[in-house]
């Protein structure tokens, strides 16, 4: 994982990572997502009786 603050470091580290997880998951796909900083923890419950 890698949080990137800026477009200018966004193309090394989305590199480095992909080299990271060929070699260590033997497929670089990746996935982006906005990172959010202090978010609020919600927690609820769910159960089901299926």
């Amino acid at each position: 994982m890698r949080v990137v603050r800026n477009n200018k470091d966004l193309e090394q580290h989305f590199d480095s990572a992909k080299y990271e997880a060929l070699n260590a998951f033997g497929d670089n796909t990746m996935l982006s997502e906005k990172y959010i900083e202090n978010p609020k923890h919600i927690e609820f419950l769910y159960t089901s009786n299926l």
